[in-house]
């Protein structure tokens, strides 16, 4: 495994994948309750705040799937083919 680094000389490379997985997982958690927040402010009952947040993230997480920008990401070197 390649050691983690960190300095200025990083900044056009990608942060590590165990990090962009945690980020994803902690953003995750932290919009749900964002958006409950938000949605309880205009009066809305607790079981629609809860379904209207679900689809929410839902539907984001399955634009972000289906989404590409024409980037080709290099493969590993060290890491055989499956």
């Amino acid at each position: 495994m390649a050691k983690t680094t960190f300095n200025i000389e990083n900044a056009g490379k990608p942060a590590p994948r165990w990090y962009r997985i945690s980020k994803r997982i902690f953003y995750l958690l932290m919009a749900g309750g964002l958006a409950t927040g938000t949605l309880s402010r205009f009066g809305i009952p607790d079981a629609d705040q809860n379904l209207i947040t679900g689809w929410i993230i839902f539907l984001l997480e399955a634009l972000g799937i289906g989404l590409a920008n024409g980037e080709v990401y290099a493969p590993d070197p060290q890491k055989p083919e499956a």
